[in-house]
Parts: C-alpha cells; sequence; structure tokens
C-alpha cells in the first residue's frame, strides 16, 4: 500500500462519516442556514439604511464596519467562553447557544427595520449582529469534537 492509497481510505472514511452521521449533517444544515440568514442580513441591511435614513454609503459603511466588526467579535468572545462553560456540564449546549442566539436575533432584526431614526436601528442591528453571531464558534467546536483528532 502506497502512501497516497492510505490517505485516499483515510479521506473516504471520514467523507463517509461526515455524511452518515445525523449529528454532523444536522449541524452543518443549521450552520449553512444562519450563514444564509446571517449573509442576507449583512447585504440588505446598508441599502436598507441609505434608502430609509437617507444616510451616504460612506456614513453606512463607517457605521457598520465599526458596530458590525466590534458586534461580531464581542460574539465570537462571548459565545466561546459561554459554550466552553455550558459544555462542561452538558456537551448539548454546543447546540443551545445558537438557537438561544438566532432566536435572540429575531426581535432585534424586526426592531432595527421598524424603528423610525437610525441611531436606534443602528442599535437593534448590533444586538442583531451579537446575537446571530452566537451560532458560529459551538457549531464549530461541535463539528471539531464529533469528527476528531484522527478520523476515523
Amino acid at each position: 500500500v502506497t502512501v497516497e492509497q492510505a490517505n485516499a481510505a483515510r479521506l473516504s472514511a471520514v467523507l463517509r462519516r461526515l455524511v452518515t452521521s445525523p449529528a454532523i449533517v444536522h449541524l452543518v444544515i443549521g450552520f449553512t442556514l444562519a450563514s444564509f440568514a446571517q449573509g442576507g442580513l449583512a447585504a440588505f441591511t446598508q441599502a436598507y439604511f441609505v434608502r430609509a435614513f437617507g444616510l451616504s454609503y460612506g456614513q453606512v459603511g463607517l457605521l457598520f464596519g465599526l458596530s458590525g466588526g466590534i458586534a461580531s467579535a464581542a460574539s465570537l468572545i462571548i459565545t466561546g467562553r459561554l459554550t466552553d462553560r455550558g459544555a462542561i456540564a452538558d456537551v448539548r449546549w454546543h447546540a443551545w447557544w445558537p438557537i438561544v442566539g438566532v432566536a435572540l436575533s429575531i426581535p432585534c432584526s424586526i426592531m432595527a427595520y421598524t424603528v423610525g431614526t437610525w441611531p436606534i436601528a443602528v442599535a437593534w442591528s448590533f444586538a442583531n449582529s451579537f446575537f446571530i453571531g452566537w451560532f458560529i464558534l459551538p457549531t464549530l467546536s461541535a463539528l471539531h469534537k464529533l469528527v476528531g483528532v484522527r478520523s476515523p
């Protein structure tokens, strides 16, 4: 057996495990759906602020560049810590934190698009960005744990 054959055999076993594990499949589907929602909101929000509040693209870029960056960084740091602490007691917190975050992001998103002033809308949009990012680290952490260091 050559090195290439051994590596191919390992790769096929890993791929088989990825597509046959219900937990991995569900995590990937959830991650994908949350990513689509997050990306769709990101694409829509800036144009909405230009049209609804008359802000320039420069103002919107500055507002969302700063607030989005801060919200994303805070989201990753906090959910990383929450997941580490929660998973010690119950590994299912890898799934609960994304559910909680996405659920909390929904009313924030609704508020961001229904309030009448742009500063309040930016604050709600910040909260939305913060909470919707809660799916990233717990899901990736769960996937790493399920796949393992030396798969299969």
